[in-house]
């Protein structure tokens, strides 16, 4: 299930991608470099994909790096990265969304 991911983790700047469902549910995630502690488990997230659930695009620029969450079909698809070439990431978070839709990877991610 990687290859629908790998564009965007071929992003330059781009550490990791991370998918949760509308359940609030981790379905995906792949960080580009080995990390001390999991990043998915570290924060809170599911308090946040509650608090941003009707958004469809949110971008958050921090002093070392950025936040940017695309909602999909299954659930919000958050992409951590350092500062770099944020419409390249719209793009491909584009194409993910689009290939979310097929019943077939929403299989192969079990939802």
């Amino acid at each position: 299930m990687h290859a629908i991911f790998k564009d965007a983790l071929d992003v330059s700047g781009v550490q990791g991608v991370m998918l949760y469902s509308k359940e609030k549910k981790l379905v995906y995630s792949a960080f580009n470099r080995p990390v001390r502690t999991e990043p998915e488990k570290s924060v809170e997230w599911t308090l946040f994909v509650s608090l941003i659930g009707g958004l469809n695009e949110l971008e958050l620029l921090f002093e070392k790096g950025r936040l940017y969450m695309r909602s999909t079909v299954i659930g919000p698809l958050i992409v951590l990265m350092e500062h770099g070439p944020s419409s390249l990431v719209r793009l491909t978070t584009e194409l993910i969304a689009n290939n979310l839709q097929d019943p077939r990877v929403r299989k192969a991610l079990r939802v």
